[in-house]
């Protein structure tokens, strides 16, 4: 994600850079240096985890806690998982 569309992203949300910055949990000059790509002179990256929040602000997740997602419309979509992941089968290689 360059700082094009980062800028793009929070833009097409209809969101202050402040707004922006509550919504990913970041402080308001974080997003001002992903937006200019640049901070005292260095690059500056946007973190993966911050380009997947990105993501998931603009299809509608307002919240996840690791099982199922809140939407900003109130409704909770995803299942529970049980508490212990199923193993995977193993393969005998010959």
């Amino acid at each position: 994600m360059t700082p094009d569309q980062f800028k793009a992203w929070r833009k097409q949300l209809g969101m202050k850079q402040k707004e922006a910055a509550e919504r990913l949990g970041l402080k308001k000059r974080m997003i001002q240096y992903y937006e200019t790509g640049e901070r005292d002179g260095k690059k500056v990256k946007i973190p993966k985890s911050v380009r997947l929040a990105c993501y998931a602000l603009a299809m509608g997740v307002a919240d996840y806690d690791g099982e199922s997602a809140v939407f900003e419309d109130g409704e909770t979509r995803g299942e529970p998982q049980s508490e212990t992941p199923p193993r995977p089968a193993l393969v005998e290689v010959s």
